[in-house]
């Protein structure tokens, strides 16, 4: 992926690659309206919310290293519930800089 001159070729590389640390080919890349559109269907609700969270999170990190002042994704959904604890939805949204929906069919 740091090898990828551009957001696309880096996407494309991580979904090249995603079998080898989860052990399945989960994510689907495409381009709607303009923008990237990321996500990982019913196959990821099996492996549980934290994964979803941890690694929707890592790739937002890692893309807000590699691209100078990224725009902020326009909306990140988790296939999970979302969380009971009061404050806890706020700080997903404070993390990511958009809005969060929970129980959606698709997590990304």
């Amino acid at each position: 992926v740091l090898a990828s001159r551009n957001l696309g070729e880096a996407m494309l590389a991580y979904q090249r690659y995603e079998r080898l640390f989860y052990g399945a080919d989960l994510v689907e890349v495409r381009m709607d309206n303009g923008e990237i559109d990321i996500c990982w269907t019913h196959s990821s609700a099996d492996m549980g919310q934290l994964v979803d969270a941890v690694g929707i999170a890592s790739l937002i990190s890692f893309l807000r290293r590699q691209v100078e002042n990224p725009p902020p994704p326009s909306l990140i959904t988790f296939i999970h519930p979302a969380p009971a604890e009061k404050g806890e939805v706020a700080a997903y949204e404070s993390f990511f800089g958009c809005p969060v929906r929970f129980d959606a069919g698709r997590a990304g």
